[in-house]
Parts: C-alpha cells; sequence; structure tokens
C-alpha cells in the first residue's frame, strides 16, 4: 500500500520544534481486539488530543463519532458525504466543540471495516444500528489524507470522502504518528522510509504545475483529479530533486516503474485513471 505523505516530514519536525514535544514508544496497532468505548466526559475527550495532531489512546491513533443519530421513518440514508462524522485528528471542528464545551456523546474505535455502531432514533426510541459514516473534511485537510486540498474541485473532494476506507486510514495514521514519534528522537522512522526533503511537498506541487497536471507517461490529463498526479525520482534517490530526474506520472504508470512493487492502487483509483484515458481516448 502506498501512502501518501506529501511534505510530512518536515511539517511533523516543525511541529515537534514549536511544541517541545516528548518521545512515546510506538505501539503498532494489534491484529486482535480492537478500541471500542464510550467517552461520557468532555475530559475523557480532551485526553485523546495528541501532540502529533492525531486522536490517540494508550499510543495508538483512534476514531471518533457521535453516537447519537436521527433518521426520518427510521430509514437510513446518508446524502453525499452526509451524516455525522469520523473525527481522527485535533480538527478545527473539535477544537471549537472544545472551546465552548460543547462535545456531545461520542464513541472512540479502532473498527476498521467501515462500519459503526451508532443509536438510531426511530420515534420514540433509540435502536442500535451498524451505519456506515464518513470522514470529517477539516480533518481530511489537516492531514493531507490523500491529498486532500479545499481548494480543489467538489467533485474531487467527495470522491475521496466517498472512497474513505478505514482500514487504509489506520495505516496511514500509524505511519503519521510513528514518523512523529521518531522524528522526536532524532532518527529515521522504524517502520516508513521517509527520506523527502523538507521542500518535497512545494517541489511536488511545482513540478504538477509545470507539466499541466498531464501525466508524461500515457498522457491522461489530471487538472481535476491532482491527487492521482505523483512526481516520480527516476533514478530511486528521493533527495535527487533536479529537474531532469523529476518526471510526472498517473499512480498507475508510477506502479509499472521498476522497484514499486510495493505501490499499490485501490480499485477506485484505477477504474478512474481507466475512465479517465477512455473519455480522452489515450
Amino acid at each position: 500500500m502506498k501512502i501518501e505523505v506529501g511534505n510530512i516530514t518536515g511539517e511533523l519536525e516543525e511541529i515537534r520544534k514549536r511544541v517541545g514535544a516528548e518521545l512515546v514508544e510506538f505501539v503498532p496497532r494489534p491484529s486482535g481486539e480492537r478500541i471500542n468505548a464510550d467517552l461520557t466526559s468532555v475530559a475523557q475527550v480532551e485526553r485523546l488530543f495528541d501532540r502529533s495532531g492525531l486522536l490517540v489512546h494508550r499510543n495508538r491513533p483512534v476514531f471518533v463519532y457521535i453516537r447519537d443519530h436521527t433518521f426520518s421513518q427510521g430509514t437510513i440514508k446518508f446524502p453525499e458525504g452526509g451524516g455525522k462524522k469520523i473525527h481522527f485528528a485535533v480538527c478545527s471542528t473539535l477544537k471549537e466543540m472544545q472551546r465552548t464545551g460543547r462535545f456531545p456523546r461520542y464513541r472512540m474505535t479502532e473498527n476498521d471495516n467501515n462500519l459503526y455502531l451508532v443509536d438510531v432514533r426511530e420515534g420514540s426510541r433509540y435502536v442500535e444500528r451498524d451505519v456506515r459514516l464518513f470522514p470529517c473534511q477539516n480533518c481530511l485537510g489537516q492531514l493531507r489524507y490523500r491529498c486532500f486540498d479545499f481548494s480543489s474541485p467538489r467533485d474531487i473532494k467527495s470522491k475521496i470522502v466517498e472512497e474513505f476506507d478505514a482500514g487504509e486510514a489506520f495505516d496511514f495514521l500509524s505511519q503519521h504518528f510513528d514518523i512523529f514519534r521518531q522524528q522526536m528522537a532524532g532518527r529515521p522512522s522504524a517502520t516508513f522510509p521517509t527520506g523527502y526533503s523538507r521542500d518535497w511537498h512545494r517541489i511536488s506541487r511545482d513540478i504538477r504545475e509545470s507539466c499541466g497536471f498531464t501525466c508524461q507517461g500515457c498522457g491522461v490529463k489530471l487538472k481535476r483529479s491532482s491527487h492521482l498526479l505523483d512526481v516520480h525520482h527516476k533514478d530511486g534517490d528521493k533527495r535527487n530533486n533536479r529537474d531532469d530526474n523529476l518526471i510526472c506520472l498517473c499512480k498507475l504508470c508510477h506502479a509499472d516503474q521498476s522497484a514499486h512493487g510495493h505501490y499499490t492502487l485501490s480499485s477506485g483509483e484505477r477504474r478512474l485513471i481507466g475512465d479517465l484515458r477512455k473519455q480522452q481516448r489515450l
């Protein structure tokens, strides 16, 4: 699985210096029992606020969501990106709730199957149901998850929200958390090969703009789907950012490069690039 991190190492180092954070040992997510617990007070929610910018319980990233949901006629149907949201970062929404002391009844979870137990009001009673919830866009934007950007077209943002995969997200959050802790210790991450220069996010953005958001492999134009366009280092050296060593590639072309057997795409990404190639008759 490929994790999109942008300039995450440089950004996390700046956060570490600013807050003076101490090293906490990284504990990987266990393969067995997952955390699922109701939070009964504001203090319990606030204790999840970690200096890494994530919601963390016992050194493991977690999601939180509001349990109480109301649906007309007892029918569970979410509009696009609608319903109450999953949070995984200390985002502006949670900070505003903290400021006003308005934390409702939240549930903390590590469920990675995209289904979450909520209390659905049906008439005068509540019924427990497993339903799919969508991620908070402020959380997505804060962590640049899948290159989520509020300035992107609405359809691009909606697609990232609709295709949100909890398992993939937890992998990303664990890597983010590990990188932050290892940065505080002043040594490379033990689980993620960072290696990018501090200004990689800017360099990548400038290169993609200079090629008109067009894949230099197959020619597909991705200006309205820029999250599907990468910048590839031809020689494999992530710190060699010379212009002649960088090339814009869609994720499908990028995955075909040598020594990229670790690079995998979601079925949604493959389908979208394939559809765009057909539309553009490539």
